[in-house]
Order: C-alpha cells, then structure tokens, then sequence
C-alpha cells in the first residue's frame, strides 16, 4: 500500500522497539528505568490504537503484517512511519503469531505529581485506616459486624 515502509529484516533498527514483545524478562528490562523501551508503550490492534491516538498520546510507529487487506485506522496520521513486514518476519520480530494487524508505539506521558492529580480531584480518599472508632460520650461503640452476637 501506499506510504508503507517494507521491512525484510528483523535486525532493522527502525523496528526495534517491536523486537521480543513475548519475552516477559527482556520486556521488563527493556521498559525499565533506564532501557530503551522506557517511557514508551505498545499497543495492539486497531480499535486500542484508535483510543490511544484519541487519548492524546504521540505515535511513533506502527507496524503491520504486510499482507493486511484492510485500511488503516483513520486517526493514524498520513506522516506515522507504518513498516510492513511479511507474517513470518512479524513473528519473528515480536514473537506472536498472531497479533491484531497493528502493532503500534507510542510515547508515555510523564506520571503527574500527587499536587497535579489532586488539583482536579473532586474526592480524594486515605489508603490509612484507623484502628479506633470514634464514640461519643453518649452512645458507646458498636461492636464490629464479624464479632459473635453475645
């Protein structure tokens, strides 16, 4: 298709970000502080792409199996690199056999500080619990729902 990038190598470093996607251990080091996936995500398929170019997160590729019938999701910009690649050479670049027929990075935003997050909060809860109920002088504490009835 037209505006596709042929990929026939695995090794190509324009697609290494969708390199071992099935290998749990190599995929958290490479997404840990410090690897080279950090601060990047990837998502599969069309509908999950869709949401995430809604959502406002920056594209940086796409990758496809080179044999896809059917267009493009529309929010993909015309000027995302979009590398297409046989069956075969896709499973050996991510390791799945089967995938969505999109495969899509996309840059992580930075994790918003506690002040951030709260300045739009319209409730906020404590993860502390009390071990103590409060009681008025006037009605002593019930006791717990798990305690046995006298």
């Amino acid at each position: 298709m037209d505006g596709w990038i042929p990929v026939d190598d695995p090794g190509d470093e324009r697609i290494a970000e969708f390199l071992g996607l099935r290998d749990a251990d190599l995929r958290r080091r490479r997404e840990s502080p410090g690897g080279d996936l950090a601060g990047i995500f990837i998502v599969e398929g069309d509908v999950v792409v869709e949401r995430a170019l809604r959502a406002g997160y920056r594209l940086r590729s796409v990758l496809i199996d080179a044999s896809r019938s059917q267009p493009l999701p529309e929010a993909i910009p015309a000027d995302a690199p979009v590398f297409a690649a046989g069956p075969d050479l896709v499973l050996r670049i991510t390791g799945m056999g089967v995938h969505r027929g999109v495969m899509a990075s996309f840059d992580r935003r930075p994790v918003p500080g506690a002040a951030e997050v709260l300045a739009g909060a319209t409730r906020a809860s404590s993860s502390r619990t009390s071990t103590t109920r409060p009681t008025s002088a006037s009605s002593p504490a019930a006791p717990p729902a798990w305690a046995p009835t006298p």
